[in-house]
């Protein structure tokens, strides 16, 4: 019975007109299980939003390991960094309040508690957080790091824990792109002392909620649940194999990611288009500003540029996809919007490994469904 449900494709659609054509699930289909195993995880997960809304939804491999669980369109998963897109439409939104401004600097954003081991303060602003050229040093990415995650799943890290890390790391003066979590960190506590709110309670109401996300939520510090039905998240750990890591404490990166976005395909395909769609700003300047694009550095052999809280990717035949990607432990995900067909893929797998899901998974059926430019 296993070995059939495994060897067995899984889809569907939702949102409005009936499945996408029948060709056209069989290659998306095929694509998905020539890039996962099918007897032992990763799985992935796509979802193609098309631009009258249709969505279609496609599982391969397996969602758990035991037992033996085939992957299933529905099912959740930690997004990692693909948080980010969200926290910088709320960052945004607040600047068309008039409640933040780019130009603003650090050391005016926030308490000087939280900022005075910074060099750079008065010269880094709300943009240079934004857009990853704020010259400070990553955190929440060493193996050290990383290691006592998984030693101390359940622990519960603050952010002033990630910035004092992050002093470690060294610092530049700001004007180069250089992705690090502290700037996502340090733009969550910038969200909290405009609104008097928490990041969490912001991201919920202007964007979660808003677009009705309702397989979306952002877990409290202490709870490391998943909602069912969910993939199980796996880490391969050097003499161990597999580890599952799908209970890790939210705390872990704060709003850079880590853990604490649980999501869906379906409901990633609907935020992203409408953000890309226009939905989400008053007014279409501030898209615009958000898609003002810096280099940045490769995600392996993917070259890309970053705007504020956006990556643009450009193939060699010109193609652009916007969008973000997130890891974390036991999961990865790709979100990529072609704004010239209005298309939008989200592919996730219950591995660490960005650069396959992107590679394997999500631009290989983005380009499968393009027709002609």
């Amino acid at each position: 019975m296993t070995a059939l449900l495994l060897a067995g494709a899984l889809l569907s659609a939702c949102g409005g007109g009936g499945d996408a054509p029948p060709r056209e699930q069989a290659a998306v289909q095929a694509l998905l299980e020539r890039a996962v195993p099918a007897t032992t995880p990763p799985g992935a997960l796509v979802a193609v939003r098309d631009a009258s809304g249709q969505v279609t939804r496609y599982a391969a491999g397996l969602g758990a390991m035991d037992p033996a669980t085939p992957m299933r369109p529905e099912d959740r998963f930690r997004a990692g960094s693909v948080l980010k897109l969200m926290v910088a439409t709320v960052v945004l939104q607040l600047v068309e309040e008039g409640r933040l401004a780019l130009g603003t600097p650090l050391d005016q954003l926030l308490p000087a508690a939280r900022t005075t081991g910074f060099a750079h303060r008065r010269a880094i602003t709300l943009e240079h957080l934004l857009n990853h050229t704020s010259g400070l040093g990553d955190t929440a990415s060493s193996e050290a790091h990383d290691a006592d995650v998984l030693a101390h799943p359940e622990r519960l890290r603050s952010e002033q824990e990630y910035l004092d890390m992050a002093l470690q790391e060294g610092q530049s003066a700001p004007g180069t792109h250089a992705y690090a979590n502290t700037n996502y960190i340090l733009l969550g506590l910038v969200i909290e002392e405009a609104t008097g709110k928490s990041w969490r309670s912001q991201v919920r109401e202007r964007l979660l909620t808003r677009l009705g996300l309702a397989d979306s939520s952002l877990p409290e510090p202490a709870d490391l649940e998943m909602p069912a039905p969910f993939a199980h998240g796996y880490q391969p750990i050097h003499g161990e194999g597999l580890r599952d890591v799908s209970r890790i404490s939210p705390s872990m990166a704060g709003a850079a990611g880590g853990h604490a976005l649980v999501t869906s395909t379906a409901d990633l395909a609907r935020f992203a288009a409408a953000l890309f769609g226009g939905e989400l700003y008053r007014q279409p300047g501030t898209l615009a500003q958000m898609l003002r694009f810096v280099p940045a550095e490769p995600i392996g052999d993917l070259t890309y540029a970053y705007g504020l809280g956006v990556m643009r990717h450009q193939l060699p035949d010109g193609t652009v996809f916007l969008g973000h990607g997130g890891s974390t432990a036991g999961y990865s995900c790709a979100i990529v919007y072609d704004p010239v067909r209005r298309l939008t893929v989200v592919a996730a797998r219950n591995a660490p490994d960005l650069e396959a899901t992107y590679m394997e998974v999500a631009i290989p059926v983005a380009r499968a469904l393009q027709g002609p430019r």
